[in-house]
C-alpha cells in the first residue's frame, strides 16, 4: 500500500504544474482569444441585418371528391397507378417549370420579367422559387384529398399571392380537365350509342329481308 500512494502523491504536483501551465497559457492569450471571438460575433450579427428574412405564407384547401382529380384529363397517363402514386405525380407537375411559370407570368414579378429571353437565367430563379416550395397531397378519409401549399420569400405579399394564385390555377386546371375528360366519355358514349342503333337497325332490316324472301311471317 505504501508504494502506491507514494506514486499518488508524487503524480499531485505534475497534475497541479500542468494546469497551472494551462491557465497562464489562457491568460496570455486571453486578449486574443476575446478579440477573435468578438470579430465572429459582429461578423455574425452584420450577416444576419444584411441577410434578407423570409416570409411564408400557406394555403390549405380540400377536394370533396378523389375521383374529381384521379379523373381528370391531366391524369389519363396515369389511370392504373395507385392514389399515392398519382398525387405524388400531381405534387411534381404542380411545381414543375410549366406551373410554376404561367403563375408567375400571371404576378408578373419583375425579377421574372427580366429573365425573358435568357433561359439559364430563368432556370435559375425557377430552381430558386421551388426550393422555397413546399405541396403536400394526402387522401383523406372521407374521399377527399387535402392539399397544402406552403412558400417563403423575401416579401410577404409576394409569398401569399404565389400561394394563392398557385392554388386557384391548379384547381381550376384540375377541374377543366375533368370536365374535358366528362366531355371526352359523353362523346365516346354517344358515338357508340350510335354506332348500336346503326347495327340494330341492318341487323333488323336483315331479318325483314329474310322473312320476304322466305315468306317467313
Amino acid at each position: 500500500m505504501a508504494p502506491g500512494n507514494e506514486q499518488t502523491a508524487q503524480q499531485g504536483p505534475d497534475t497541479r504544474e500542468m494546469l497551472q501551465l494551462f491557465l497562464e497559457a489562457i491568460r496570455r492569450h486571453l486578449v486574443r482569444v476575446v478579440f477573435t471571438t468578438l470579430v465572429f460575433l459582429l461578423l455574425g450579427v452584420g450577416l444576419a441585418m444584411l441577410w434578407p428574412s423570409k416570409y411564408e405564407s400557406e394555403t390549405q384547401f380540400v377536394l370533396r371528391e378523389a375521383r374529381i382529380v384521379t379523373d381528370a384529363a391531366m391524369m389519363a397517363d396515369l389511370e392504373d397507378i395507385p392514389l399515392q402514386r398519382k398525387l405524388i405525380s400531381l405534387e411534381n407537375e404542380l411545381s414543375s417549370m410549366l406551373r410554376v411559370g404561367a403563375v408567375l407570368d400571371e404576378l408578373q414579378w419583375k425579377e421574372w420579367l427580366e429573365t425573358a429571353g435568357h433561359p439559364s437565367r430563368r432556370r435559375a430563379l425557377y430552381l430558386k422559387v421551388k426550393s422555397n416550395l413546399d405541396i403536400g397531397m394526402t387522401p383523406d378519409v372521407t374521399g377527399g384529398i387535402n392539399a397544402t401549399i406552403s412558400f417563403q420569400w423575401t416579401s410577404p405579399s409576394k409569398a401569399a399571392d404565389f400561394v394563392n394564385r398557385l392554388r386557384d390555377t391548379w384547381i381550376v386546371l384540375v377541374e377543366d380537365g375533368y370536365r374535358k375528360s366528362l366531355e371526352t366519355e359523353k362523346e365516346r358514349a354517344e358515338k357508340l350509342l350510335i354506332e348500336r342503333e346503326r347495327e340494330y337497325q341492318a341487323a333488323l332490316e336483315a331479318v325483314r329481308t329474310y322473312e320476304q324472301d322466305n315468306d317467313v311471317p
